[in-house]
């Protein structure tokens, strides 16, 4: 069986996390969804080892380490056996992506697509000051672009309530694009030099741009 291993890149509010959502909606159990921020929380508020170690990483100022993020993925990948992994957010640099690399080693049937979703600086930081999320499950909703299904009410777990994250804002968002730049610009390069890396027109519609991911997907044997 062929596995595709789908890394989703861009930038903050760049629409990435909507294409994996609209993925695994479409190909349901033969799709598995990986964010790595989804499993630090997971275990932080499990209060497992790693979790508390996490923890003390994160409130201490410092940041979490590829190893250790890895160890994360690497758990959820363990037993699945979907066609399609969607990385939502993983690999964010060149170190982390050599470590999935000498994961996949012994798959000998598994393929990588890179896809980098590309947009303006100022469609971005609409989207960004635009966006907030669900208090009770995190999921993230933008009031121009995603909103939910039925206002006001959650598609994901049917709560009412809503927040919007104090640090949306011009100064934080030059900071992430800074950040972002540095980080995965790299990442790109090495994606790119091994022809795995497909551009992705991130300004049009969310059911366009499902199209094209589609496209990239069926065409690596999905």
């Amino acid at each position: 069986m062929t596995k595709l291993y789908l890394v989703l890149i861009g930038p903050p509010s760049c629409g990435k996390g909507t294409q994996g959502e609209l993925l695994v909606d479409a190909y349901k159990s033969r799709a598995l969804k990986i964010t790595p921020g989804d499993l630090l929380r997971a275990e932080i508020e499990a209060q497992t080892e790693l979790g508390r170690k996490i923890k003390d990483v994160i409130e201490s100022g410092n940041l979490v380490t590829d190893d250790q993020v890895f160890s994360l993925v690497k758990n959820a990948l363990a037993n699945s056996q979907s066609e399609l992994v969607i990385l939502d957010g993983y690999p964010r640099t060149v170190g982390q992506a050599k470590l999935l690399d000498n994961y996949l080693e012994n798959e000998t049937d598994s393929k990588i697509a890179a896809l980098h979703f590309q947009l303006s600086t100022d469609e971005l930081y609409k989207r960004f000051e635009n966006r907030y999320n669900c208090v009770s499950c995190g999921k993230i909703y933008n009031s121009v672009t995603n909103k939910p299904l039925v206002d006001g009410v959650c598609d994901n777990c049917g709560s009412h309530e809503f927040s919007k994250r104090a640090d949306d804002n011009r100064e934080a968002f030059a900071t992430r694009m800074q950040n972002y730049v540095e980080k995965t610009q790299p990442l790109m390069d090495f994606y790119s030099a091994r022809d795995e890396l497909f551009e992705i027109d991130a300004n049009q519609t969310k059911e366009t741009v499902y199209k094209n991911v589609v496209q990239i997907i069926e065409g690596k044997g999905i």
